[in-house]
């Protein structure tokens, strides 16, 4: 199974070494086709800057440590190309503080399509709503239940229940049904934009997917949002997440581990014989 690819070190996730990773680009190039999709160059470079004081100057005395005042830059990630096309759904999976976030923003701000991203987890958008879950789409009954079904919204007593009562989980998933209502009113309004002369598909970023529900659930969302890709043609994803149970699920294109020490691992997999097995790029 693909998760048993993943260790755990004292560093937190890191892959184990089942090929060479990828070459890094080292000068900024423009995006370029890549199988009807896009290929970029992304590099992460966190600016740091720190006020100095005795207390700081004696911490890092003591640790032996070098840290100038002043602005620093810290290098999270070295240039590196990442393809993804229309239909297709990268993995990203990375600890806690791996830089996860940093990346997908890197991603938004690259690619030359439209971009549609969500962070879960955080405070519940629906907030003290006494509108049922079935009114929060804006849309028509029968395609509003479809896309609560595919966030994992399924439920009669859910659909009439007030959006403002959700559980956190909950809340999450009515998320995912707004962003999925979303994507597909951009692209019935012609959301595929041109770049450079090719059809660029409409990116959804997903940052935390999953992470505050148990795993059945988790891999059960997984499973809808993989359905959901497949049924809207001009989509592509990106899900992050700490959590690396979730590839036979989600059956991503391509798994993207982003390491602690700032490298990314790009892989490719593809179902061979009822396995997952890493394919060339």
């Amino acid at each position: 199974m693909c998760a048993n690819h993943f260790s755990r070190g004292r560093r937190g996730l890191r892959p184990r070494p089942l090929r060479p990773g990828p070459e890094f680009a080292h000068e900024r190039e423009h995006p370029r086709q890549l199988y009807g999709g896009m290929e970029l160059t992304i590099h992460i470079d966190l600016p740091e800057r720190l006020v100095a004081n005795t207390r700081t100057r004696a911490v890092a005395a003591a640790f032996e440590m070098d840290r100038p005042a002043g602005a620093a830059t810290r290098r999270l990630l070295a240039p590196t190309r990442l393809g993804l096309s229309p239909g297709q759904l990268a993995y990203l999976v990375g600890a806690s503080g791996s830089g996860k976030s940093l990346l997908l923003a890197a991603l938004a701000r690259a690619w030359p399509g439209p971009v549609v991203a969500v962070r879960l987890g955080g405070p519940d958008a629906a907030g003290r709503s006494r509108s049922a879950v079935l009114d929060q789409l804006g849309l028509p009954v029968e395609s509003s239940l479809r896309l609560l079904c595919s966030a994992g919204l399924g439920e009669a007593r859910l659909w009439l229940m007030p959006a403002g009562c959700l559980s956190a989980g909950q809340a999450d998933r009515l998320a995912l049904a707004r962003l999925y209502a979303r994507v597909e009113a951009m692209l019935r309004d012609g959301g595929l934009q041109n770049g450079g002369g090719n059809e660029v598909a409409v990116l959804l970023l997903i940052d935390e997917f999953a992470s505050r529900l148990d795993r059945l659930t988790a891999r059960v969302l997984s499973a809808n949002l993989r359905r959901w890709l497949d049924r809207t043609p001009g989509a592509a994803a990106v899900v992050a997440t700490a959590h690396d149970d979730l590839a036979d699920p989600l059956r991503p294109d391509r798994i993207w581990v982003k390491t602690n020490e700032g490298g990314l691992v790009v892989e490719k997999w593809r179902m061979t014989n009822g396995e997952w097995r890493m394919a060339n790029e």
